[in-house]
């Protein structure tokens, strides 16, 4: 069946296209939104591009035809997100006195255990 592996990739082409350009976009509008307020979300929420990369991205996920993984890239994504969370956590977080370190290296390492345990080891 030539025909449905062709329209499968076309699938994976469309919905990857679709995931990129939503999310760039919300990205843009919303970092536009954040400088100058109300200069994009007094027209239209900036919300409807998340949702539509939201579900190109679930579409792209199952019509994918090859995965690969880079492992320095998901330690550097993994390493910063932590990073980022625990100082938001450390700025939001004054009011808790000494549980204030505790908190800040449980949501450090949240990040890591959750890629540790979600791995797939094939």
């Amino acid at each position: 069946m030539r025909w449905f592996e062709t329209k499968k990739k076309a699938i994976e082409l469309l919905t990857r296209t679709g995931f990129l350009t939503c999310l760039i976009s919300y990205i843009l509008f919303w970092f536009t939104d954040f400088l100058i307020p109300g200069f994009v979300s007094r027209y239209f929420s900036v919300h409807v591009f998340l949702l539509i990369a939201l579900v190109c991205g679930l579409l792209w996920s199952h019509v994918i035809e090859t995965y690969t993984q880079h492992p320095r890239l998901r330690r550097f994504v993994v390493s910063s997100l932590g990073l980022l969370l625990a100082l938001l956590t450390w700025k939001f977080t004054f009011g808790l006195g000494f549980e204030r370190f505790f908190l800040v290296m449980v949501v450090f390492f949240t990040p890591s255990l959750l890629s540790f345990f979600l791995n797939d080891p094939v």
